[in-house]
């Protein structure tokens, strides 16, 4: 089609952002008989993306109409790891509470770029230009929540700022050092230098430095009593205690479990199992399958399924522990001309179903590719 006709200008003023997913969706009410799995993971993967585009505009106009800007600076991307969750979580507690004030998640990176993950917006700098990202944000105030991987002169930097410890890297890495009798006593600048792989020297003078720095923090806190008093031995003062702020999550719904064992094939019966999941929402099912994609997973979790987890494939001198795993594994192949793997769960003495399908018509228990079929033999045999 000419990108100037009459059709395409039409078409161009008509579109709208996420109109593939309205669209989407308007199908599945049209036509709720003929869904597959497509369906479901599409339209979960479009409203996230939705969604996350209206929460970032809103905050990007907020961004706008604020009048101070804060950093929350850490040494990983948001939600990596412990420290990542949390830190990533203050942002999203803080930018939710106080309109007056925006706050950035920042931390290190060699390509510098402007994101936003899970509600949390976040700056990736590179750590020599801390400086930078200070005067473009018209930065009022700062939170170190770990410094790793930033410079000593970006945590003296001058100004309104504080000072928040998850762990004892500050004084020592001894909480991660164990010598396989006990867990290190304690910091002293020649063990350090010999745990760390550095001279006593740098130790004495990496720790003179940080102490020069510590009265430049407005307020020092500590996640526990634990780290205070080890920041308190090491600096001699003592931190305030916070109480970190951790994301929801919900305990999981006591459900019977359906093992599938299999690669992620359409003919392995796949696409008729997933079908069958939607009608069978009392169920979770454990598939521990090979070459699923991992665009279609958030987690473990399927995307549009709230009741089916894809694991990695199996090891075969594993398969007896993880049938005991689930209360029933169910082998829904179209086509197969043995059906070792169903033949395998009933040795080991797990409760099995299986399609008529092929070499498995002796020991099958309902038709290849019929949904109905498959549905109504899961609530029989559990």
């Amino acid at each position: 089609m000419h990108p100037e006709s009459d059709t395409q200008k039409n078409v161009a003023n008509t579109m709208k952002r996420f109109d593939g997913r309205k669209a989407l969706e308007a199908g599945m009410q049209l036509r709720p008989d003929d869904l597959t799995w497509h369906s479901w993971t599409g339209l979960e993967k479009t409203t996230k993306m939705e969604n996350t585009y209206l929460e970032s505009e809103l905050l990007k106009e907020r961004r706008k109409n604020s009048g101070k800007a804060r950093l929350i600076v850490c040494h990983e991307p948001p939600y990596a790891n412990g420290t990542g969750v949390l830190a990533a979580e203050r942002v999203k507690e803080l930018n939710k509470k106080d309109n007056e004030w925006f706050s950035w998640y920042v931390y290190p990176n060699a390509e510098p770029f402007i994101g936003f993950m899970e509600g949390v917006p976040f700056v990736a700098c590179k750590p020599e230009e801390y400086g930078n990202l200070i005067k473009e944000q018209a930065v009022n105030y700062i939170e170190f929540h770990h410094y790793l991987g930033w410079s000593f002169e970006f945590l003296a930097l001058q100004g309104p700022k504080s000072l928040w410890l998850h762990d004892a890297a500050t004084w020592c890495m001894r909480y991660h050092l164990y010598d396989g009798t006990g867990i290190c006593s304690g910091p002293e600048d020649r063990k350090c230098a010999k745990c760390m792989g550095i001279n006593a020297d740098n130790v004495a003078k990496w720790r003179g430095t940080f102490k020069k720095i510590i009265p430049t923090f407005k307020q020092i806190f500590a996640n526990s009593e634990w780290t205070a008093k080890g920041f308190e031995e090491q600096f001699g003062i003592k931190p305030d205690i916070f109480k970190p702020h951790m994301a929801p999550l919900a305990p999981h719904p006591t459900r019977k479990k359906i093992g599938f064992f299999g690669n992620w094939y359409a003919v392995k019966g796949t696409e008729v199992l997933l079908e069958a999941m939607k009608r069978l929402p009392e169920y979770d099912l454990l598939m521990f399958s090979r070459n699923v994609p991992p665009d279609l997973l958030e987690g473990r979790r399927l995307i549009g399924y709230d009741n089916v987890y894809v694991f990695s494939g199996y090891h075969r001198a594993d398969l007896a522990f993880l049938a005991g795993l689930v209360d029933l594994c169910v082998v829904p192949s179209l086509i197969e001309s043995y059906g070792l793997v169903a033949r395998e769960l009933r040795n080991c003495g797990a409760k099995v179903i299986c399609s008529t399908a092929g070499g498995m018509k002796e020991i099958g228990t309902f038709e290849p590719g019929n949904v109905d079929a498959l549905v109504e033999a899961v609530r029989e045999a559990i």
